[in-house]
């Protein structure tokens, strides 16, 4: 696993998008797998301004969603959050877009893995790991799923979630998400952690000497391709070399 630590969260979030925007410059008709975060909005802002300064071609590009939140009242679903903060103003072709149907997720895993079945592997996938371990809301279990699935929210990633909400008792409980055999399929993985708050468990993946279901992002450590990306403040309790920031 390659690590790349930047300065701060907002240098992160632009390291991240840099990364996708290179990935396209490669190879133009990329598959990407995007989430969707509080702390993933400034990548997707990144993203935006890159499009508006002709720096990056998405016309080619096919992008795919993560994970989607059950439907409830108070919900914005994820799919909804990702078009207004990046697909929309980037003008994507809705021929380009490969979301999770939020009206009927019922239906949704089955056709979706399927799907991934039938085209070659996703070139790009990127997540976020959770406080307490989780990686694309796949949460620590006796044994974990390898395709989409239903999956519960933790409460530690909800509390990050209430930004989004009125009060935290309207923050869904249950995604829809892919699987950590998905995650393994994809050609290159790029996991972002910025923020002391993810300090400890940044600290437990770079120190972990073995695979755990009970620390799914261990798995991570299985794939040939990955990139974690930090800030200084994720790898403040980690024993790393720290880069000269200007």
């Amino acid at each position: 696993m390659k690590l790349i630590i930047s300065k701060d969260a907002e240098h992160c979030a632009a390291m991240v998008a840099h990364l996708i925007e290179g990935q396209l410059k490669q190879k133009p008709n990329s598959w990407i797998v995007l989430p969707y975060s509080p702390t993933f909005k400034r990548v997707y802002d990144h993203l935006v301004m890159a499009y508006l300064d002709k720096e990056v071609d998405f016309s080619k590009a096919h992008f795919m969603g993560i994970s989607e939140i059950v439907r409830c009242e108070q919900c914005i679903s994820l799919k909804e959050q990702i078009t207004q903060r990046f697909l929309k103003p980037c003008g994507i072709d809705n021929d380009h877009i490969h979301f999770f149907d939020p009206e009927d997720l019922n239906q949704t895993a089955t056709v979706f893995n399927q799907f991934l079945d039938m085209i070659d592997p996703v070139d790009l996938l990127i997540t976020t790991i959770g406080t307490d371990g989780h990686i694309a809301n796949n949460s620590a279990a006796d044994a974990l799923s390898p395709r989409i699935h239903m999956d519960t929210i933790s409460d530690a990633t909800r509390q990050s979630m209430v930004i989004d909400y009125d009060d935290f008792s309207e923050v869904p409980t249950q995604i829809l998400t892919f699987g950590i055999q998905d995650l393994l399929n994809a050609r290159k993985v790029v996991v972002m952690a910025a923020g002391r708050n993810k300090s400890s468990v940044v600290k437990q993946l770079l120190n972990t000497k073995k695979i755990s279901t009970g620390f799914p992002a261990s798995m991570i450590l299985l794939h040939h391709n990955a990139i974690l990306a930090i800030d200084a403040e994720a790898a403040s309790e980690s024993d790393v070399s720290m880069p000269k920031f200007e």
